[in-house]
């Protein structure tokens, strides 16, 4: 889940790809990002059910974005 994470943060400062997001997607993005940063802090004696959970949460928001770039 933590280098999801950072992938996504890296993709949303990518050059090529951060010009092809509208203001809103690239808004979500970015606030789920911080909130996964957040509790990957908080949480990180969870139990891997936890982390896939969360994983599954950025991945539902994150790919149907990306699908609309590419």
């Amino acid at each position: 889940m933590e280098n999801y994470t950072y992938s996504i943060r890296n993709t949303l400062k990518d050059e090529k790809v951060k010009d092809k997001i509208s203001a809103e997607d690239k808004e979500k993005c970015e606030k789920a990002v911080e909130e996964a940063v957040k509790w990957l802090e908080a949480h990180h004696n969870a139990e891997p059910s936890q982390f896939e959970a969360k994983l599954k949460e950025l991945e539902e928001l994150f790919n149907p974005i990306m699908m609309k770039v590419y």
